[in-house]
């Protein structure tokens, strides 16, 4: 074993995660190394000094300022993306969470994986069975719908970041707007 070697594994063996062959691999280079030997005492030391800190509860209000940072809620108010406005009252507090920047994107981008995985796919089958045999035929015959899907998939892809960066743009806008 090489002192490369016993670094990579050193967190699993201290974790007793290694198998026994490389356990007694370990063992015998670190006999044989002595900056090996060392790293692995000074791990040890690190790793009983953390066992005995007490844990740590970060406090309620932290917690409540992260969610509202990453997500938008938390102060009774969510992240403006539109088309929320125009439902009657009693049905925003319903809606509202699902029009939220992420969660549109997410969708859309779970509908178009499944329309493109749908469309291609069926023309791959279709190819394959036209060829009847000529598999490898109908697989080259994809490279070209393959590289346009891939296209498509980048430019829908960069169109959505962009959306979310509007969107976020737009959120962070209205919230300097509504501290002043």
């Amino acid at each position: 074993m090489r002192c490369r070697e016993f670094e990579l594994l050193l967190c699993d063996y201290l974790d007793e995660q290694v198998d026994p062959e490389s356990r007694r691999e370990m063992d015998a280079h670190r006999i044989e190394c002595g900056p090996c030997e060392e790293a692995l005492a000074d791990a040890e030391f690190g790793l009983s000094l953390l066992r005995q800190v007490s844990p740590v509860e970060p406090p309620a209000e932290l917690i409540g300022e992260i969610i509202h940072s990453t997500v938008g809620v938390g102060s009774g108010r969510l992240a403006p993306a539109g088309g929320g406005e125009s439902l009657p009252g009693w049905l925003q507090p319903f809606v509202q969470p699902f029009l939220q920047p992420r969660f549109v994107m997410g969708m859309a981008m779970t509908a178009m994986s499944f329309s493109l995985l749908t469309f291609y796919g069926d023309r791959a089958v279709q190819m394959y069975q036209d060829d009847r045999g000529e598999g490898l035929t109908a697989i080259l015959a994809l490279a070209g719908p393959a590289t346009d899907f891939w296209d498509q998939s980048i430019t829908v892809y960069d169109s959505a970041v962009d959306f979310y960066q509007l969107q976020m743009n737009a959120y962070r806008g209205a919230g300097e707007g509504a501290g002043e």
